[in-house]
């Protein structure tokens, strides 16, 4: 999906005027007060959003420690065993950095 392109600048309804008048050669004072009087226009005809009901949070549930306990029994002894592995690599690298020196 291609990105929905645009004519309109990204730039406030001030700062728009306020560059055209620029570039017609406007003097400065006239160009403020094109930038507040559309500014003034815009503001007074805005309509206002709707009130939308806030969502609702669903209910979290809680978990006590017994039931993790009970869930993750087989974690602990996965760590021992990844360290018990680490360690004997280490170990194998630094003998083998001793003997291939």
């Amino acid at each position: 999906m291609t990105k929905r392109k645009t004519k309109r600048p990204n730039v406030p309804e001030q700062a728009l005027a306020r560059a055209r008048a620029e570039m017609n050669g406007a003097p400065l004072a006239a160009i403020a007060i094109a930038a507040t009087e559309k500014t003034d226009k815009k503001n007074s005809t805005a309509p206002t959003a709707p009130n939308r009901p806030t969502a609702r949070k669903a209910p979290t549930a809680t978990v006590t420690v017994e039931d993790l306990k009970k869930e993750y029994v087989y974690v602990i002894s996965d760590l021992r065993s990844m360290a018990l592995l680490a360690s004997l690599l280490f170990v194998a690298l630094v003998i083998a950095s001793l003997i291939f020196v």
